[in-house]
């Protein structure tokens, strides 16, 4: 922001070319600079000074009720001819108040593609976590099995001590409003002791395939599977001799029911450890990089199911972490959540409802505020040596009196920049002040997996009218006017290049043993702007360790 507005008002001092100075003589004494209202409120315009008073370059009255707005409001006031008037800006609407959690700022939608095709999936995530671990942890040992022999009924005691399966495929599928998992765990083989007076045996019994089936409901905190069933192939137990003919064959049967229990507690852990790992990792994480700081937090709020996917929606919690700008009619302006936005792959949509909520927070901690700036740090910042009268120039001190907002458009997102004040600090002349507002287009960019919101020169930028305080009077204000325009298109990126960046970040897994499992490394594929917010399409790419 320091850039932006230092560059902008560069121009600013050609109103010193002349030796004789105007006061301005009519003035808006009504609503103040920086104001804020809400949307029931009535805006009341009230005018001081000059006679033949005109409102937005119509005949008006002194006293005035604006139309009410729904974002940036500007009013001017002037008399015809002269070149001195007063503007405002000012913000109405739904306000929030900046403590507290916003909800719907971020939305997460997981497409079919996402969840289970291909190999790089949710489906595949919970597949390597179940691939060659031991699963003994899910069995309830020890195991009890009763068994006939010369001696009577003997109760056997049964120890599993591995169960592992070196090819697990896991899928996720919609029925509905249903996400069901499917799984085959081949080839598993398990090891075991078993025990009992007069019995001390041990071997392995072997399974070509297991199946298990069952509804995934998912919640903020992971899932669990519902109504499971399991299918076994056939058990091959090889014993080491110590149990009888008959305890094999009740083993075989213990075995069917233990193991396909425990195989279903193991894809319920899997499951839910990566939905909840997924839910608490995939949002996009906002950097601070400010010299007066921003705390930001997030959290998942609602996880839906429709036929169209997984939907999953954050609130957010952002503020100044030491607020020192908004009085306490100051809020945040509100916007409607973005929908959902779906497509086969992983999407990530927010808009103004996130993005106001941070701009708030960057304005409220003071780094839109008593910037100041001398000649020299301007001349170091590429404006050049300045020559008679510019040369002249002490300081430049800008103050933005209302936080920033973005606006989704038609035309594509703009940002509104309000309240723009810029008190000029010129040797051997009269101070000077001037307040203007802005409109800036701005797009979304991605640079090695970070989103950032920068200028769109492709479109123009608007600089709305610019009222000064005092006037040389041989300035041409066109003129002044078109340099203004003229400067901004040049900086306007290193004022949201200063704006924090998005990044979906790399999401190691652990295993379920703790051990270290895959990463997803997201990778974004697309993004689209809509009249509602960004549509980011994001890839996941999954490493295993």
């Amino acid at each position: 922001m320091r850039h932006f507005i230092s560059t902008l008002l560069l121009v600013l001092p050609l109103f010193y070319l002349a030796s004789c100075t105007e006061e301005r003589v009519i003035s808006i004494s009504s609503p103040e600079r920086g104001s804020m209202f809400t949307s029931d409120e009535l805006v009341t315009l009230e005018i001081k000074g000059g006679k033949n008073i005109h409102v937005n370059d119509e005949p008006s009255d002194r006293t005035v009720i604006l139309d009410p707005v729904d974002g940036l409001g500007f009013v001017k006031a002037s008399i015809p001819g002269d070149p001195l008037f007063d503007v405002r800006s000012y913000i109405q609407g739904t306000l929030l108040d900046k403590t507290i959690w916003v909800p719907e700022t971020m939305q997460i939608t997981l497409g079919p593609d996402s969840l289970s095709t291909g190999g790089n999936s949710v489906a595949r995530i919970i597949s390597t976590l179940l691939t060659d671990e031991d699963l003994e942890p899910f069995v309830e040992n020890p195991l009890a099995m009763d068994i006939s022999t010369m001696l009577g009924t003997v109760t056997v005691n049964v120890t599993v001590t591995s169960v592992i399966s070196p090819s697990v495929a896991i899928t996720l599928s919609l029925e509905g409003d249903r996400l069901m998992l499917s799984g085959t765990l081949s080839e598993v083989l398990i090891h075991y002791t078993a025990q009992a007076t007069g019995i001390s045996s041990s071997g392995t019994a072997y399974y070509e395939t297991i199946t298990v089936n069952g509804e995934v409901n998912v919640a903020v905190d992971g899932a669990l599977l519902l109504n499971a069933t399991t299918t076994t192939s056939a058990v091959e137990i090889q014993d080491s001799g110590g149990l009888p003919a008959a305890g094999v064959e009740s083993l075989a049967t213990l075995f069917d029911e233990e193991i396909s229990d425990a195989v279903i507690s193991a894809a319920e852990n899997a499951t839910s450890a990566v939905f909840s790992h997924l839910i608490n990792n995939l949002k996009p994480n906002m950097g601070i990089s400010f010299s007066k700081p921003v705390v930001s937090q997030s959290r998942p709020e609602q996880v839906t199911v429709s036929t169209a996917g997984l939907t999953i929606t954050y609130s957010t919690l952002i503020e100044a972490q030491t607020p020192s700008v908004a009085g306490e009619h100051h809020r945040i302006l509100s916007r409607t959540a973005s929908p959902a936005a779906f497509n086969n792959e992983l999407v990530a949509t927010f808009g103004p409802r996130l993005i106001n909520q941070y701009a708030f927070a960057i304005w409220d901690a003071g780094n839109m505020s008593a910037m100041s700036f001398t000649k020299g740090e301007l001349e170091d910042m590429g404006m050049g040596e300045l020559d008679f009268p510019y040369s002249n120039l002490d300081r430049a001190d800008i103050t933005l009196l209302l936080p920033p907002i973005l606006e989704m458009t038609v035309d594509g997102p703009v940002m509104m920049l309000g309240g723009i004040r810029i008190e000029l600090k010129i040797d051997a002349a009269d101070d000077s002040t001037a307040w203007t507002a802005a409109q800036v287009p701005v797009l979304l960019t991605e640079e090695s997996g970070a989103l950032s919101i920068q200028a769109d020169t492709s479109r123009d930028i608007t600089i709305r009218d610019v009222g000064f305080n005092k006037m040389s009077d041989l300035v041409d204000q066109g003129k002044v006017l078109r340099l203004l325009l003229s400067a901004v298109p040049g900086v306007v990126d290193r004022v949201f290049g200063e704006l924090p960046s998005l990044v979906i970040s790399e999401i190691p897994f652990p295993r379920l043993d703790g051990s270290d499992g895959p990463t997803i490394i997201p990778a974004v594929n697309d993004m689209t702007a809509s009249t509602s917010g960004w549509e980011i399409t994001v890839g996941l790419v999954v490493t295993e360790k």
